[in-house]
C-alpha cells in the first residue's frame, strides 16, 4: 500500500480537495473529498479518516480503484468558534 503525506494550511476562503487516480490507465477518474474534509474542519474534528471510490473508466469497466484517507487538524483559538 502506498502512503503520501501531504501538510496543508487552510486559514481563511474556499478549498477543493481533489486527488487523481492512481491507476495509469484509468479515465475521467479521480477523488473529490473536499465535501468530507471541509466537513470535517467545519465541525472542529482535530482527526477524521475515510475511503472514496474512483468512479473513473479502465477500458469498459468502472476502475473502482479505493483511495483510504486520514487526516488530522489544529485550530487556531477564537472567541467566534473554531473557524471563525
Amino acid at each position: 500500500m502506498s502512503k503520501y503525506v501531504r501538510m496543508i494550511i487552510i486559514e481563511t476562503g474556499p478549498a477543493l480537495f481533489e486527488i487523481e487516480c492512481g491507476e495509469e490507465v484509468c479515465r475521467d477518474g479521480g477523488y473529490n473529498l473536499s465535501w468530507e474534509i471541509l466537513g470535517a474542519l467545519h465541525r472542529g474534528n482535530p482527526k477524521f479518516e475515510g475511503e472514496e471510490t474512483c468512479r473513473g473508466q479502465i477500458g469498459s469497466a468502472e476502475c473502482g480503484r479505493i483511495l483510504h484517507y486520514r487526516g488530522s487538524a489544529s485550530y487556531r483559538s477564537s472567541p467566534l468558534g473554531p473557524l471563525a
